[in-house]
């Protein structure tokens, strides 16, 4: 048992995340409606991460917000958002705004597989020191 009542711990999630590529709200209503109906089990009440990297001002964000939560989804972040004033209603909605992580890059051709292994110990390594 430990002698404060909390502690903060890092993890990982697997999150669906939600491209929207339309601002919309009716539009998007029916399209998470219809993918929802093709896989019921896995996507009612689903967890989701809300992707807006694709749309163009002007957004209504609280309409667009009402429209995800009513299929039954839950937003738990907002990513790909780069407009402040999106940003702003996000953040006025009580929503996280999330950064992705960075992409790799692509591996090195004059590489082998043992320095490839190798850096990726190495990068465990230093991870794992950076924690402890």
């Amino acid at each position: 048992m430990s002698n404060t009542p909390i502690e903060l711990k890092g993890s990982s999630f697997t999150l669906s995340v939600v491209h929207l590529h339309d601002a919309k709200p009716e539009v998007i209503r029916q399209a998470l409606e219809d993918k929802i109906a093709q896989a019921p089990a896995f996507l009612k009440h689903a967890p989701v991460v809300v992707n807006v990297s694709d749309l163009e001002a002007p957004v209504n964000w609280k309409l667009l917000q009402q429209a995800v939560a009513s299929t039954g989804l839950r937003i738990v972040g907002i990513s790909g958002c780069k407009d402040a004033t999106l940003k702003a209603e996000i953040d006025r909605a009580g929503l996280p705004l999330l950064n992705e992580g960075k992409e790799k890059a692509p591996p090195s051709s004059s590489g082998s597989r043992a320095n490839a292994s190798a850096s990726r110990s190495e990068r465990n390594a230093c991870h794992k020191n950076a924690i402890d």
